[in-house]
């Protein structure tokens, strides 16, 4: 073997040692890491298992505490309430003390008195008699009084049993006003409606508060005026719209009719009726049930 085949050897002895030495440092720190961590675990148990035993006791304690309170608590609610009664009983006795205080002097001063009581009795009893008599007059008048409201009463019976009839009759007409009326495919709104438009209108007078122009060819123009169903108007009633003579110029001129399409209490809603236009209308021109 030549010299330089030696050196590789001892080289390669040398690393397999070194290697060897390293291996063992590995494996001997792993050792070490890992019984390490099993004494940290049996630590962190044993801890736990003290912060468990400790928690235990603390409840245990805080329930102790809270007994002892609730018992202390109870201890004084009882001697609250046995100082309550006797302030109770004091003040009774109290009482009853100025109580025979006052029938001590109240028997003192009958006693005084009951010499002229004797005397005042006999007033009384003729007063007592004049009474008697007034008040059997007044029952013989309350007994007349009495018999003519049970009259009254049955009178009264009488108009309600036949309201209640009228009622009856009439229930009766309405289920068949609303058979006939469903037959002929009008609905109870629609006729209420052509109720109302057969009312004659009441003879009022207002204001064109507001024009709005159709919005589309065909469409009505609606007019906003001051009267309303306060002032007699319902859906169907006619109104004239006229322009006064101050504001035409000369003399008053028609201008259109209305019919009241919407009601509110202190307005309306009417649209134009085309047929019956002979001018434009503006807001402040008058609108009346008669020309």
């Amino acid at each position: 073997m030549s010299f330089f085949g030696k050196i590789l050897v001892l080289l390669q002895l040398a690393l397999s040692i070194l290697f060897l030495m390293f291996a063992g440092a590995v494996y001997t720190n792993h050792i070490n890491w890992k019984t390490e961590a099993e004494k940290q675990q049996k630590l962190v148990k044993k801890g736990a298992d003290d912060l468990r035993n400790l928690t235990e006791e603390k409840e245990k304690e805080l329930l102790t505490l809270k007994t002892e309170r609730d018992a202390a608590a109870l201890r004084t609610q009882e001697v609250e309430a046995q100082l309550q009664l006797m302030t109770q009983q004091f003040e009774t006795s109290k009482g009853q003390n100025a109580r025979l205080q006052t029938e001590s002097a109240t028997a003192r001063r009958q006693a005084q008195n009951s010499a002229e009581e004797a005397g005042a009795r006999n007033e009384e009893a003729r007063e007592l008699r004049e009474v008697n008599h007034e008040q059997t007059g007044m029952l013989g008048s309350a007994e007349v009084k009495r018999a003519e409201l049970e009259d009254e009463i049955r009178r009264l019976q009488g108009e309600l049993d036949l309201s209640n009839l009228k009622n009856k009759g009439l229930l009766a007409q309405l289920t068949q006003f609303t058979a006939l009326l469903a037959k002929n495919g009008i609905s109870p709104d629609e006729a209420m409606d052509l109720v109302s438009a057969s009312q004659p209108a009441p003879q009022v007078e207002g204001k064109v508060r507001t024009v709005r122009r159709p919005a589309k060819l065909g469409n009505a123009e609606l007019l906003g005026i001051t009267l309303g169903m306060n002032d007699g108007l319902k859906k169907g009633h006619e109104m004239t719209v006229w322009r006064s003579a101050a504001a035409s110029g000369g003399k008053p001129r028609y201008l259109a009719k209305s019919r009241i399409v919407t009601t509110a209490p202190d307005s309306a809603v009417g649209e134009v009726i085309e047929d019956s236009r002979s001018g434009a209308i503006q807001e402040g021109d008058n609108v009346s049930t008669k020309l």
